[in-house]
Order: C-alpha cells, then sequence, then structure tokens
C-alpha cells in the first residue's frame, strides 16, 4: 500500500497555543501524503456503518476498534523503499481481543499489520501446530480457513479437504473456529484494514477514530498496536533505494529519526473523545512498569491502561483505570486489577474482554446518565 499525493490541513490547535505533541501531530499530517488505497477504505467504512447503522444507533449494538501489530519506518520513499526499520509485534494480542469482543456481540473494525495474526486463523495455527498436520505446513501465512470446503453452512457443519484429519477433536475444534468466524462476519460486523509503514497506520488510525466516533459512547478503541517509537519525516526519505557507493567515505550509513508524534492523546481527546479508550504499557523490568503506566495515563489521558511484562503477557496483566465520582469526574485515585490466565482458559483475553467490557458499559452508562 504506497502513499498517494492526497494531503489533509489538520483540523486541530491553533498557532500560538498548542502544545508541542499537537504541533508535532499536525506536522505530520500535514507534511505525510494519506495511503494510496485511502477512498477504498473511506468506501469499505462507508458500506460498513451502513449496514450496521439501524442496530448501532438504537444501542442494540456497540463497536470495538482495535489496533495490532507492529509498525515499519521506512528509509526511502514507498513504493521504492527496501529498507525498514520495524517494531516486531506478531499481533497476536490483537487478534484475540477482536475475537473475543466479537463473541460479546460487538461491531468489530480491525487494523492490523499486513501479515501479522489474523483472528480465528490464529486459532486453526495453534491447532495444527499441535498435530502431525504441522509437518506439512511450509508458509507461516497460510490461511487455514481455506481448507474448509464450505464457510456459510446453514447448519453448522464443516467438510475438510482431501487432507481430511481423523482426529475427531481436531474436526470439532475447527468446526467451532468456522462458525465463530462466519457470525463475527454476517451477524456481528467484522472489517479488516491493513496497514504496513507508521505513515499509514497513523492516518488510519484518525480516519477510523473520526469514523466511530458518530457512535460516541457506545465505542471502545484499543490501542494494541506496537508503533514505531522513531521514523523518518516524509520530506526527508531518500526518494530511491540508498546506494552503497553514496554512502559517508567510513563506509557507514547514518540516519537522522524523529520521534513519532504522540497521537494517543489526539485519539483520546480530538478524534473520538467520547469513546472509552484503552492502550498497553509492555516493559521488561518490573520494578518500574507501575511508574510507567501511571505516567502515561497522565500523559495521554486514557481510560484504561494494560500493563504487562514481557515474559508473562501470556498469562498475566494489570488493568489501571482512574476511579470515578457518580458524575464522571476523576478522583485522582487509581485502581489496579491483576488478572491471572485461567488455567481452563487459552487465552488471557478472554478474561481482558470480560472485565474491558463490564468497565466499558459502565462507563457508557454513567455518560448516558450525565446527558440526561
Amino acid at each position: 500500500m504506497s502513499p498517494s499525493t492526497k494531503k489533509r490541513k489538520s483540523d486541530v490547535g491553533g498557532d500560538e497555543d498548542e502544545d508541542e505533541d499537537v504541533r508535532k501531530c499536525n506536522q505530520f499530517f500535514a507534511d505525510t501524503p494519506e495511503p494510496s488505497n485511502v477512498d477504498v477504505i473511506k468506501h469499505s467504512l462507508d458500506v460498513y456503518f451502513s449496514t450496521h447503522h439501524e442496530h448501532l444507533r438504537n444501542g442494540n449494538k456497540k463497536i470495538a476498534f482495535i489496533t495490532s501489530g507492529g509498525t515499519s519506518a521506512p528509509l526511502e520513499k514507498p513504493p521504492m523503499a527496501v529498507r525498514f526499520l520495524d517494531n516486531f509485534s506478531s499481533g497476536a494480542r490483537g487478534a484475540a481481543l477482536c475475537e473475543y469482543l466479537s463473541k460479546e456481540g460487538y461491531c468489530v473494525v480491525s487494523l492490523r499489520r499486513t501479515g501479522s495474526k489474523m483472528p480465528f486463523i490464529r486459532k486453526c495455527e495453534k491447532l495444527f501446530a499441535k498435530t502431525k498436520k504441522k509437518k506439512n505446513v511450509h508458509n507461516e501465512h497460510v490461511d487455514f480457513l481455506s481448507m474448509f470446503t464450505s464457510t456459510t453452512s446453514d447448519n453448522n457443519t464443516t467438510e475438510i479437504g482431501e487432507d481430511e484429519e481423523n482426529e475427531e477433536d481436531l474436526l470439532s475444534k475447527l468446526k467451532s473456529i468456522q462458525a465463530d468466524r462466519h457470525r463475527a462476519y454476517t451477524e456481528h460486523g467484522f472489517l479488516e484494514i491493513e496497514f504496513t509503514t507508521v505513515y499509514e497506520y497513523l492516518h488510519l488510525l484518525r480516519l477510523v477514530s473520526e469514523k466511530v466516533n458518530a457512535y460516541a459512547n457506545d465505542v471502545i478503541i484499543i490501542h494494541a498496536a506496537a508503533v514505531s517509537d522513531f521514523y523518518i519525516p516524509w520530506s526527508e526519505l531518500a526518494s530511491h533505494k540508498i546506494q552503497s557507493n553514496a554512502l559517508e567515505t567510513s563506509g557507514n550509513l547514518f540516519a537522522n529519526f524523529s520521534s513519532t508524534p504522540k497521537m494517543l492523546k489526539m485519539c483520546r481527546d480530538v478524534w473520538s473523545p467520547n469513546a472509552f479508550c484503552v492502550s498497553f504499557k509492555l516493559e521488561t523490568d518490573a520494578s518500574i512498569i507501575e511508574q510507567k503506566t501511571l505516567s502515561a495515563m497522565e500523559k495521554y489521558n486514557m481510560h484504561c491502561i494494560v500493563a504487562n511484562e514481557l515474559d508473562k503477557r501470556y498469562d498475566e496483566v494489570t488493568l489501571f483505570q482512574k476511579e470515578e465520582h457518580e458524575e464522571g469526574k476523576k478522583t485522582g485515585a487509581v485502581d489496579a486489577l491483576r488478572l491471572l490466565r485461567d488455567p481452563g482458559e487459552e487465552d488471557i483475553e478472554k478474561q481482558l474482554v470480560d472485565e474491558l467490557k463490564r468497565r466499558h458499559e459502565a462507563h457508557a452508562a454513567a455518560r448516558r446518565k450525565l446527558a440526561s
């Protein structure tokens, strides 16, 4: 997905009183072209929300906007870029959150990195990794669900193709995954949008955040993507592949990276101010995780931050959230809730979604009470 020449003026902040973060955000959007397929994405969003508009307006459904995967920061301008500084993230957590929120009846919009873990398909990958069939799989991004000969069966029955698996337990689980995926796309509403570069990601983050803002309190935005901390501004990127014979006499390549503008606060306060906003904080040092999380909460004004340690992230998370008075004002006190993966559950994200759903509903109810 290569950027086009389209640009959009920022609608945030003034020339004299805007703070440094807002200024950097404004500058980024002023200098960086939108993705080349932005019109296609806008059309997909229009069709998606038009399809579910009545249920959303009646309060029968809620929206979950989830980002996942890592962004890349190219050293040359796309589509000519061949060198990147990549922020790796498998996207597994975001994919799992999409699945469980869809099961709870949310309309899901997934903004994920191309090639990262896909909702539902990641479960197939885990299943096949535990079987002998894994030996026959060489492409890590194979669409396992394409093995099904039918994806729209009314009676929820499924046939496997030529490689029919004899293990009944595996077959039963695959049928269940297929049924969940079918319901997500046909009943609850599921839209996937992909990005690769940090430029694409930030433009699409703003686009979708502004789009879901129309549904106010019924929206939860979960920032699970791993966004590049550093990038090269668009105007400073090389137009073509950097040639090795054009390097400094030392033979070394020097690149001038800038700090990526922090968009969380823009999303929370400007693009979608009525949504319930959640972000993640990953650290390797347990002794600093709480202090880092509280600092991020103050800086970005998130409703809830999910903190986790790198080596325990699949089994333990802690939710931090500021307590509120009944009238919706924050007290300043911070509530911390530690979740441990239930041994009977495959993913801790199931428990995490249960808790986030409860908090989102409480937030929405409080906002409606204030408005009445």
